[in-house]
């Protein structure tokens, strides 16, 4: 079992339009046919800080946020 805890939220919404043209997440199955709903599904350590960058650099991250881990 994991735990998980609520850490930031986006300011805004991060399209999955986005998501598709990052190569860092080819083999995630985020982007994987068939996995189109939302759902909780496993992202490995890269996957989320690609996802991570995607976001700050599209200023979705708060002002107050010291990590993205």
């Amino acid at each position: 079992m994991v735990d998980v805890t609520f850490n930031q939220a986006f300011n805004d919404i991060l399209p999955l339009s986005e998501l598709k043209f990052l190569p860092a997440l080819e083999d995630s199955l985020l982007l994987r046919k068939g996995c189109e709903q939302l759902t909780i599904i496993p992202l490995e350590p890269k996957h989320w800080y690609a996802i991570m960058d995607i976001a700050g650099n599209l200023h979705l991250l708060s002002e107050d946020t010291d990590s993205i881990e």
